[in-house]
């Protein structure tokens, strides 16, 4: 009777080693496991932040290049008014030379003149 019992004992006492060994395997693979899951977790969170960030980064640097874009537009038709007010003063300007060179020959015409 004593040896079943130390038999019996000897195969409960291997059935729980092998459960115990089971149990740590499972619990370390529980671990990888969870070690993976929130590593992608964490990877996936990472990702998310930095696309909003950038989102957030373009929408404000598209909306500053909008507004300076618009400035410079309004700039640059200035510029067409200031063409033109520019080419006009220069013909004014050549009117009035040629109109002073006239003037100016006839003086000289008269001053030659009176002289000779």
């Amino acid at each position: 009777v004593i040896k079943t019992l130390e038999s019996k004992d000897a195969k409960n006492q291997l059935k729980i080693l092998q459960l115990e060994n089971s149990l740590c395997s499972d619990r370390g693979s529980l671990l990888t496991d969870m070690r993976e899951m929130t590593n992608s977790a964490i990877s996936q969170g990472f990702q998310k932040l930095e696309l909003d960030f950038a989102d957030k980064i373009a929408f404000e640097v598209r909306a500053e290049l909008s507004q300076h874009t618009d400035r410079i537009l309004d700039e640059v038709s200035l510029l067409h008014s200031v063409k033109t007010l520019t080419e006009s003063c220069h013909s004014a300007l050549q009117v009035q030379t040629e109109s002073l060179n006239e003037v100016s020959e006839a003086c000289r015409m008269t001053n030659q003149s009176m002289t000779d």
